[in-house]
């Protein structure tokens, strides 16, 4: 499993059993309105991140293995993103937000915060 955006860790194993081994990243990107935070979890993971807490994470880094652990029948990359950390309550479309993030990043409306190509 690998981190969708550059961030940095938020927390590591922190939202209950359900999720089995799990990582939360926080995000900025950067667009000409100002700045926008969301979060990442990837969950389920085979063993413990291989990363931590407050790391900084660059897009396409690996995160861990995907698994099958906690409330899981199987192995799956279960993603989710989120206006606030934690579960899944909080919980954004994570299509359209990938869609419409794309089109502004191609367009060179918006760049991620961390990026040291900015």
């Amino acid at each position: 499993m690998v981190a969708v955006y550059d961030g940095i860790v938020y927390s590591i194993n922190s939202c209950g059993p359900s999720y089995g081994n799990h990582v939360v990243l926080m995000h900025m990107i950067k667009g000409e309105g100002g700045s926008t935070v969301f979060y990442t979890m990837y969950c389920h993971m085979k063993d413990k991140p291989s990363v931590t807490k407050g790391q900084t994470v660059k897009q396409g880094q690996v995160l861990g293995i995907q698994g099958s652990t906690g409330n899981s029948s199987g192995d799956h990359c279960h993603l989710e993103f989120s206006y606030k950390p934690g579960m899944y309550k909080n919980s954004l479309d994570s299509m359209v937000y990938l869609y419409q993030e794309k089109v502004l990043k191609d367009a060179g409306i918006l760049k991620p915060a961390l990026s040291t190509s900015n």
